[in-house]
């Protein structure tokens, strides 16, 4: 493991461990998917809070790790029981033979997810070497403890032997394999650019306010999370273990489908059409209540409608199908694809979209969940049917329409308060129908309305709260609830439609204070 980990660092040859997780998640029904993704979560929100992302992906490589181990240890035992009847060149030949037919499965599995970009020579050869070289030393170890197993002095020097060769493959396996996790959990973190503020760079429908008028806002609650999200930052929720490495040289979009002139852009012609750039906000549709899979960003690219209006769009085309690099993919209906908003994304916070992002282009529709919003997209193609989608084909809501949601994110228990009130704070959030009203209560007490920081960043992203309560000493919880523009509240129990669907409900937090 730890040793085709480095040779597909260096060589950019395929990593059969996260292969095999990639692929298991791709194939399996979506239900088992479904109850994973919600476990892994949950896990990781119960062992760090707000670090839902980051440690979930980190759990996602734990389980690959020791999926790919328990599939070696159940290949071994097969060796092991052939081992009773066959002689020791009959057992090896065995061991190379079946290595090589794994090494045909993984190539096989390899291809379906172009995981490596390195070509089938020298991939192919590679996964046929190393699984038959497995294979070859797996059988010649069954054999070598077989023929001392009745020597009992032979016995004692030989286990010595091979638990010394076992404890050294640990010692020298285990650096890397943590190395990998800790690299791999951490992938936006090396790519990322700085968050700062820069309403000025903003154009479009969905421009900031001037830096003056939001430079006069009331000042933020303490301990609240940063009204701009980093890149670093920035939730990562997609079906792949690390992202997919492309060459933006090398890449190009097709479109094509039903439209008059199809034709492949490079990243360059995207640029050259005039760009928006808009603070947006996104949030994971399996993202708990209160929970961290939820981000604020400057997104820069070009409107989708200006490159399908490029190609001429003929009058049957009803939506827009979308295909990535990872094989996600996902279909965008005719008012999403009109809306001057919906985004083909190529900058992210004034730096170019990191790899775990995205790299070279993604999608962004106002107003929807991440589910509808691919990532490393290679190819647009107009439909004149009604399209699917990666987690619409698995139960999960077809619209992915946002609900309204507001989270408290602090409770200032150790700041300086006049009559004994104490500063919280949080953030709401309604998709493209803005905030109207944010209202807390404490220990189930009357509701009272919040201070919002209007305006917010930008009609798409989320808005800042502020509240001044009052407590005694002692354990205390607070509730927020959000109403939209319109006067709409968030909603509490939603209908059952028989598809999975984001969660709702109050979010709370529960502070001591002494």
């Amino acid at each position: 493991m730890v040793l085709t980990y480095f040779v597909n660092q260096g060589a950019n040859l395929p990593f059969p461990v996260y292969d095999l997780f990639d692929f298991l998640a791709r194939v399996l029904p979506g239900s088992v998917v479904t109850f994973g993704i919600h476990l892994i979560e949950s896990i990781a929100d119960f062992t760090q809070p707000g670090q839902i992302s980051r440690n979930a992906k980190l759990a996602e490589h734990f389980i690959a790790l020791a999926q790919f181990a328990l599939m070696g240890g159940l290949w071994a035992m097969v060796l092991t029981f052939l081992g009773r009847w066959l002689t020791e060149r009959y057992l090896i030949l065995s061991g190379i033979g079946s290595g090589i037919i794994l090494g045909i499965i993984f190539i096989l599995i390899s291809r379906i997810l172009g995981s490596s970009t390195s070509g089938p020579i020298p991939a192919f050869p590679w996964l046929l070497f190393i699984f038959a070289t497995w294979g070859g030393s797996i059988s010649g170890l069954i054999s070598s403890l077989q023929d001392i197993k009745d020597e009992e002095g032979a016995s004692r020097r030989s286990f010595i032997y091979l638990a010394g060769t076992a404890v050294l493959a640990v010692i020298t396996g285990v650096p890397g394999i943590l190395f990998n996790l800790t690299r791999g959990g951490s992938m936006a973190e090396s790519e990322a650019g700085s968050a700062l503020f820069h309403p000025e760079v903003t154009s479009g429908p969905a421009a900031s306010p001037s830096a003056l008028v939001l430079d006069n806002r009331i000042e933020p609650a303490p301990g609240m999370r940063s009204e701009i999200t980093s890149n670093a930052d920035f939730y990562r929720v997609d079906i792949n273990s690390v992202p997919p490495r492309i060459d933006a040289q090398q890449w190009r979009l097709k479109v094509g489908g039903k439209v008059q002139h199809p034709r492949e852009f490079t990243l360059q012609d995207l640029k050259s059409f005039p760009a928006i750039s808009q603070y947006i906000t996104l949030r994971c549709i399996s993202n708990p209540v209160g929970g961290s899979l939820i981000s604020t960003a400057l997104y820069t690219g070009v409107p989708l409608k200006s490159v399908m209006d490029a190609v001429g769009l003929l009058p049957e085309a009803r939506q827009v199908h979308i295909q990535s690099q990872d094989g996600f993919y996902e279909s965008v209906v005719m008012s999403d694809l009109q809306d001057e908003r919906t985004l083909l994304v190529y900058e992210m916070n004034q730096q170019p979209l990191p790899a775990a992002h995205g790299f070279p282009l993604r999608l962004y529709i106002p107003n929807r969940y991440g589910m509808k919003q691919p990532k490393w997209i290679i190819s647009l193609e107009a439909i004149d049917h009604e399209g699917s989608g990666f987690w619409v084909d698995r139960d999960w809501s077809r619209e992915a329409l946002v609900y309204t949601t507001s989270v408290v994110d602090n409770v200032a228990v150790n700041q300086p308060a006049a009559g004994k009130t104490l500063p919280a704070g949080g953030i709401a959030w309604a998709g493209d129908q803005g905030i109207g009203r944010v209202e807390v209560r404490v220990d189930n007490g009357p509701w009272q309305q919040a201070e919002l920081r209007k305006p917010p960043l930008s009609p798409l992203t989320w808005i800042q709260w502020r509240a001044m309560i009052s407590t005694g000493q002692g354990k205390h919880t607070i509730q927020v609830r959000a109403y939209d523009l319109k006067g709409k509240p968030q909603t509490i129990r939603k209908k059952d439609t028989g598809r999975l669907d984001a969660e709702t409900g109050l979010d709370e937090l529960n502070f001591t204070v002494t």
